[in-house]
């Protein structure tokens, strides 16, 4: 996919620190010119939002970070793509119209076969982030009830009594 850019700690997070020293997480997936406070700033504010308790819910947050990441990264580039003034006419915004309406008219008639597909790399990494999301949120609330429970449990012995004693 891309080289990775080594990540400087954002600052002001000890969770932040925590996962990204984490040998098993690596460095940003950024490839060169991405800016890595950029990155940081949303991994900071992931974790805010979702603030993860554990290794699970960390993997969990960095895997909605990256995903967000890659999700941006082919956004922009799709933009990119059709800015070109040496694309082919068919991928061109400038050669769609004047306004919003005669750019996607002529561009659902022209052949956009890299834009769809880049459409879809997006619809795909959305849907990956989001079950992501699902996911963590039902870890945590699965959690936070084992919490709930857990000090409730009372430990003890027991030892089985005969059939028929007074005891």
């Amino acid at each position: 996919m891309s080289s990775c850019t080594k990540n400087t700690p954002a600052k002001g997070s000890a969770k932040v620190e925590q996962l990204l020293s984490l040998p098993y997480f690596g460095a940003a997936p950024l490839i060169p010119g991405e800016d890595t406070e950029a990155y940081n700033q949303l991994l900071v504010s992931a974790v805010s939002a979702l603030k993860p308790d554990d290794l699970i819910e960390m993997m969990w947050v960095r895997d909605v970070v990256d995903l967000e990441w890659e999700i941006r990264r082919a956004r922009r580039g799709k933009v990119r793509l059709a800015s070109k003034p040496d694309a082919p006419r068919e991928l061109r915004f400038d050669s769609f119209g004047e306004d919003a309406d005669g750019l996607f008219a002529l561009a659902a008639v022209e052949k956009i076969s890299p834009l769809e597909r880049l459409d879809r790399l997006i619809s795909f990494k959305e849907s990956r982030r989001n079950r992501a999301i699902h996911e963590l949120r039902q870890y945590q609330e699965t959690e936070a009830v084992r919490r709930r429970i857990a000090p409730e449990v009372i430990d003890g012995e027991f030892c089985d009594v005969p059939e028929g004693s007074d005891r």
